[in-house]
């Protein structure tokens, strides 16, 4: 299994579409493809032209098995990127360690766990 990151710019118009989405998501990788794909976690983000877009982490045997889910999910993603290595520097802010020691306890589903963080600093985002 290797790790991958899918980048979805603009991919839902809200939260609670995101939301949506991201149960599919969760469900078709269960339900469907439980040996081949699995998710791992995905990071909401504002993008530069005030859309919310996601970079999603998941597990996958190969790059392939990870776009066909995205095709299943009706989420696909504009550039798949195979994780080489994983540098942490510091641990997750603790808002963020409970919203994945809820995942882990299946508590609620993987779509309903949102952990809001503040607006871009706009004069950041756009140099």
């Amino acid at each position: 299994m290797q790790l991958h990151v899918i980048r979805r710019p603009g991919a839902q118009a809200n939260l609670k579409k995101l939301e949506a989405g991201g149960a599919k998501s969760d469900r078709i990788g269960n339900e469907q493809m439980p040996d081949q794909v699995s998710w791992i976690r995905s990071y909401v983000v504002h993008e530069a032209d005030g859309r919310t877009g996601t970079l999603c982490i998941y597990e996958a045997r190969d790059a392939d098995t990870s776009r066909e889910h995205a095709d299943r999910a009706g989420m696909p993603g504009e550039a798949f990127y195979r994780i080489a290595s994983t540098v942490i520097v510091r641990s997750d802010p603790p808002e963020t360690q409970a919203a994945v020691i809820a995942a882990s306890r299946n508590e609620p589903t993987g779509a309903a766990r949102h952990v809001p963080t503040s607006a871009p600093d706009r004069a950041r985002t756009a140099s």
